[in-house]
């Protein structure tokens, strides 16, 4: 990502000094509207929506997380014959809370996404779920439409 992007901050959060990026703004709509390619939609790509939805929305987490789960739903339906899992209530909230609560540490710094990625690199390794969620457990029927807590461990804030 270029970084000259962010001599104008796209956060317009009063509530959040992190900062949003043209590139982000591009990204985002591109998200939102289904338009982005579908070979973007990576991991990585999921925390960057996250960040930058959470840093717009902060620290309103209803609507943070309708936004993210509205938007994913679409974005699957409108990409259907390419997706494998299909959307994961479980695994949604998981990552928005971890984002969430990763955005609450960072939210009076500066940071761009990837001085926030690399601070948080934790992110990058989606296996990261399986250290709190067994895969029995986390792959039922029920977690896909319902959010259940992990049965490993409990996440720490």
């Amino acid at each position: 990502m270029n970084t000259d992007n962010y001599e104008k901050n796209f956060n317009n959060n009063k509530n959040s000094k992190l900062l949003i990026s043209k590139d982000d703004e591009e990204f985002i709509a591109k998200w939102a509207d289904t338009t982005l390619e579908f070979e973007k939609w990576t991991h990585r790509s999921h925390i960057r929506m996250a960040y930058i939805i959470i840093n717009k929305l902060y620290p309103d987490k209803d609507n943070i997380t309708n936004t993210i789960r509205e938007g994913i739903k679409r974005f699957n339906n409108k990409n259907i014959e390419k997706i494998v899992l299909g959307y994961h209530e479980t695994i949604t909230i998981f990552w928005i809370d971890q984002v969430f609560d990763a955005v609450k540490k960072h939210i009076d710094e500066t940071l761009n996404f990837e001085q926030f990625i690399e601070i948080e690199k934790q992110f990058l390794a989606s296996k990261i779920l399986f250290q709190y969620y067994s895969k029995e457990y986390l792959f039922k029927e029920e977690a896909k439409i319902k959010y259940f807590p992990p049965d490993l461990k409990q996440v720490s804030i």
